[in-house]
């Protein structure tokens, strides 16, 4: 229950970091020279929970079990492509 919990958490924090960013582009959007931002995400590890065994009359079980412990945010990046020319 509590490895769960702790996935979930780490979705909800990347979200809220990923939430922050667009704000941050919304509220730049008519700043000159301003780059849009970009998250990354990045899964954590992932944990085995049952390993390929056998049965007890010697048939092999189909596929080992995991289960992964959640995400994080990467890295935020800035788009450095060409903004629309404004005559001055």
């Amino acid at each position: 229950m509590v490895r769960s919990l702790w996935t979930a958490a780490t979705g909800m924090i990347a979200q809220q970091n990923n939430v922050d960013t667009i704000a941050n582009n919304i509220a730049n959007v008519n700043t000159v020279g301003y780059k849009t931002e970009v998250n990354e995400f990045k899964s954590l590890l992932y944990q085995t929970l049952q390993t390929r065994t056998t049965t007890a009359n010697g048939q092999q079980k189909p596929i080992s079990a995991q289960v992964g412990l959640g995400t994080r945010n990467a890295s935020i990046t800035s788009e450095f492509t060409q903004g629309s020319l404004l005559e001055s």
